[in-house]
């Protein structure tokens, strides 16, 4: 019964719901409707009452917003609201959709750049673009380099330099991976690796090698032209030029010489040396030297410098080409530059020629043309008589150390005029060492007429100029070949004294050898044979002083006027001064170092044999001690005496003299503090 009553209802709602349909109450009918037919004047029976008009559909409005992240850097993660978005594209673009409206924290990240955020709200429908900037995370890099002053790359942009101490600092290097390069010209490049984190400051210590190498050429010639493949022309001397590594051709020449092509090889880093030594273009620089001669011959003088002067392009110290420049110089009378060139001409092993007229040096002699030629060691004379008739001297050659005074004098008492001055040259005989003689030079120009007590006919202006040119060379040769002569080293003094040599026999019926006077002193150049001191060398007695001793040395003093009277005598030495004692004639004294007013060894003046002698000036209190006199003092060998026979008045002599003298005299100035 129930089932029956359940489908009865169910079919009327069926029904109802069908019925409602076909009268449009939900909806239109699917049925078209019938057309009412229109009766004129006639209203219908049921008419049908008009519907409204339908309102337009409004628009749906949007749920959902949408965003656009966009980065500086690609590959950037993004992040929103603590939920990873995605990653950023090569452009740093993130397009993000489907977004409900509402607030949102937007995060981009990147390894080795800070983080950024931003926080913003979208609304229903809103499309929104949002930018990020990302700072890179950076740290401090600290770079040591050898050489200094190195440039520093990092990432093949150039961020700076070294400083004199080879240091610098780079503050703001953003950390992850780099390659830092180290430059410097002239050196091969350092490449280093760098990872570099947020926590340590980067540190590298950077040794470049050279990519270049060195070259040093060293020739016999030093104006030589020097050329080098590769770098070109060098003047003057070659040292440690750069080059490339690798093999170079050297090419070397210089006027008057052969030149000469070697090669060399040069490796980084390393310096390469390379001695030429060029071979004499005999031929080129005899026709030069011929020609110069020729010109001087000639008096061509200006013709005769300028080649003497190529030639010395070549060789600075070519003897030919600088006495051709000095007798050239000497010649033309230009004087000053003669004495420069001379004495550069005998340094260099060169002969200097000078024609002059030797007078005999009595009235009535004639007077004739002679020639003078002086070297570094030894001077000649040439009186040229086989074309001029008799002379008292024949050609003779003695050495500069038995050449005495060279003395400018004039004829009679005093300077009257130019034509009168003379050279007077003292000489030791060469035929009797104890024996001098005295030569009188003229200008060459004079007129060689007979000598008859009235001046001499037609000087040239410039004899004197030219005498004093001569003189002064004279006597700066003669002082260094004895300086040279006198030079010995302490231990040489100490060995030579410790086993003297043996004396070489003298033969019979000769002289002995007059003892070689001192005319200075070379720190410990000096020793004695000290035979009459006690037995020692300079160096023990200077040691001796200075360790507080006193040394007694026995002397002669020259207590008269003149050259006589010869007394016995004691000096005392030690470092608080200076004693004497006197057999006659003076008073013992004592004085200290600084009243040792001047100490000079000397030859004994005005007598044939020449004999060394001690000067010694001191400052001594009179008698009543109220002021000091300079006194004199002349010292000699214990040995020497006045000649016999003469009454006490005739000259000094000495037949067994030794050094001590010279001993005595390196005392005295070492006392002094070197003082002479």
């Amino acid at each position: 019964m129930k089932r029956i009553l359940i489908l009865v209802v169910a079919l009327g709602l069926f029904l109802c719901s069908t019925a409602s349909a076909g009268q449009g109450g939900g909806g239109e009918s699917t049925k078209p409707k019938p057309t009412a037919k229109k009766t004129s004047g006639t209203k219908p029976s049921n008419p049908t009452p008009a519907r409204p008009p339908v309102s337009p559909a409004r628009p749906k409005t949007p749920t959902v917003a949408s965003l656009i992240v966009k980065s500086t850097l690609p590959d950037v993660t993004v992040t929103i609201n603590g939920r990873t978005a995605g990653t950023a594209d090569s452009n740093g673009t993130l397009v993000i959709g489907s977004l409900k409206p509402g607030a949102y924290t937007v995060s981009v990240t990147k390894p080795g750049y800070q983080p950024d955020k931003i926080v913003f709200n979208l609304s229903r429908g809103q499309s929104e673009t949002i930018n990020f900037e990302l700072k890179p995370i950076t740290q401090s890099l600290t770079i040591s380099s050898t050489p200094a002053e190195s440039e520093i790359y990092i990432d093949d942009i150039l961020r700076g330099r070294t400083d004199a101490s080879g240091k610098a600092r780079v503050a703001d290097v953003p950390v992850g991976e780099h390659r830092v390069a180290i430059r410097k010209s002239r050196y091969r490049e350092a490449i280093f690796p760098l990872s570099l984190t947020a926590e340590k400051e980067g540190q590298i210590d950077a040794t470049l090698e050279l990519s270049i190498g060195f070259l040093t050429v060293a020739t016999n010639t030093p104006n030589a032209i020097i050329e080098i493949s590769g770098v070109g022309r060098v003047a003057g001397p070659a040292s440690k030029i750069e080059c490339q590594p690798g093999t170079h051709t050297v090419t070397v020449s210089s006027p008057f010489y052969v030149t000469s092509r070697k090669e060399v090889s040069v490796s980084a880093g390393q310096e390469a040396q390379l001695s030429v030594t060029l071979e004499v273009d005999s031929a080129a620089r005899n026709r030069l030297i011929s020609e110069a001669q020729e010109a001087l011959s000639r008096r061509q003088y200006d013709r005769a410098i300028s080649l003497a002067r190529t030639l010395r392009t070549a060789n600075p110290k070519d003897s030919q080409a600088l006495t051709i420049l000095a007798q050239t110089n000497f010649m033309k009378n230009d004087f000053n530059s003669f004495r420069e060139s001379a004495i550069q001409a005998i340094n260099a092993g060169g002969s200097l020629e000078f024609p002059l007229r030797h007078h005999h040096g009595f009235v009535g002699s004639s007077m004739h043309l002679v020639k003078l030629v002086l070297t570094a060691q030894t001077i000649t004379f040439d009186p040229q008589v086989a074309t001029q008739g008799n002379c008292s001297y024949k050609l003779f050659t003695v050495s500069l150390q038995a050449l005495g005074n060279v003395e400018r004098k004039y004829i009679g008492s005093e300077r009257t005029n130019a034509q009168h001055l003379y050279l007077g040259l003292v000489f030791v005989d060469p035929n009797n060492p104890k024996k001098t003689n005295t030569l009188n030079l003229y200008d060459w120009e004079v007129n060689p007429q007979t000598y008859t007590n009235r001046p001499l006919e037609d000087p040239r202006p410039q004899a004197e100029e030219a005498l004093s040119a001569i003189a002064t060379l004279l006597n700066r040769a003669k002082a260094s070949v004895k300086a040279v002569s006198q030079t010995k080293s302490l231990q040489e003094v100490v060995n030579a004294f410790a086993a003297p040599p043996t004396p070489a026999p003298i033969p019979a019926g000769r002289p002995p050898e007059p003892p070689t006077p001192y005319v200075g002193i070379t720190d410990a150049a000096l020793y004695g044979k000290n035979v009459e001191m006690s037995p020692g060398s300079l160096a023990d007695l200077t040691n001796d002083i200075d360790a507080g001793k006193e040394i007694t040395i026995p002397v002669r003093l020259n207590s008269g006027v003149g050259i006589n009277n010869m007394v016995n005598a004691t000096v005392r030495l030690a470092k608080t001064g200076f004693a004497f004692t006197a057999s006659c004639c003076w008073s013992s004294f004592t004085v200290t170092p600084d009243k040792i007013l001047e100490v000079t060894n000397q030859l004994q003046p005005n007598q044939r044999e020449q004999l060394s002698r001690l000067h010694v000036k001191l400052a001594i209190k009179n008698k009543k001690g109220d002021k000091e006199d300079k006194k004199d003092f002349y010292f000699y060998n214990t040995a020497a005496q006045v000649m016999e026979g003469t009454n006490g008045y005739g000259p000094i002599v000495c037949s067994r003299c030794d050094d001590s003298m010279n001993v005595l005299y390196a005392l005295l100035v070492s006392i002094r503090g070197g003082k002479r």
